[in-house]
């Protein structure tokens, strides 16, 4: 097999959650892409994402559900399977970004669902793709993330987002330890500042980007396809011995 064969995914079936818009909305057609089928599964209307990837040549199955309701989870592995024959990459996209409030002012709602979308929501979809992977010896996992699961935040407070993005980079190690035996590589993505149409608008505002690009090294804010080589790394053969790591990709934020 030749270096660039080992990035391609002809034949696989990927199951991306949160792909309505954002970054998971570029993670889907990143792995059409690359060659594989793709099941789109969020809240939202997915019809046009459906046909751009099937302009494409591949497959698509559009699953609406919440990604913290157990059933919707279940109903979405069973279709794949049913529907696609499987899962190979599973990539929990799917997540909530709260308003800013200081801890003594976040309420136990607020907290729960943070709670419920962002980690158990991972977990569920985790552990319903394990159940197949697991029979099938054979599969990759890739988490999102966020710098925020390493450090707080340095603008605005996020007590909520922080706990659950560090509690997703640990499951990541815990299920990448249970599952090496089986073949199955589970590791996460912590991206850092990447300019989509998820975060209120924020990014069209220059004062905004000015103070968030001042603390990073690369001194600007990412465009979403600047994730698409991490994701199609984790993804394919070309990470074949990798599982349990984080890779972050935030122009250098960590390291200041």
């Amino acid at each position: 097999m030749g270096v660039i064969d080992l990035f391609k995914l002809d034949g696989k079936v990927a199951l991306v959650t949160g792909a309505s818009r954002g970054l998971g909305r570029d993670f889907a057609l990143t792995l059409a892409d690359m060659g594989a089928d793709v099941v789109l599964f969020a809240r939202s209307e997915m019809s046009n994402l459906k046909n751009e990837i099937e302009k494409k040549g591949r497959k698509a199955l559009v699953v609406n559900g919440d990604v913290g309701n157990e059933k919707d989870v279940q109903r979405a592995v069973d279709l794949a399977v049913e529907k696609f024959g499987g899962i190979d990459i599973l990539v929990n996209n799917a997540g909530v970004t709260e308003q800013p409030r200081m801890a003594h002012e976040f309420s136990t709602e607020e907290w729960e669902n943070t709670l419920r979308v962002d980690l158990t929501g991972t977990f569920l979809f985790c552990r319903e793709a394990l159940k197949f992977m697991v029979k099938k010896k054979s599969g990759k996992i890739i988490n999102i993330s966020s710098v925020f699961g390493f450090v707080g935040s340095p603008f605005f407070p996020a007590v909520g987002y922080c706990a659950v993005k560090g509690g997703v980079i640990n499951m990541t190690r815990e299920l990448a330890k249970q599952y090496a035996a089986y073949g199955i590589n589970v590791n996460c993505i912590a991206p850092g500042a990447f300019k989509t149409d998820v975060q209120g608008g924020v990014y069209d505002d220059p004062e905004f980007v000015k103070m968030l690009s001042s603390g990073i090294p690369m001194k600007r804010i990412a465009e979403p396809s600047e994730l698409a080589g991490t994701l199609v790394f984790l993804a394919s053969n070309a990470s074949s011995y990798i599982t349990g790591q984080t890779i972050v990709v935030d122009g250098g934020a960590l390291v200041v």
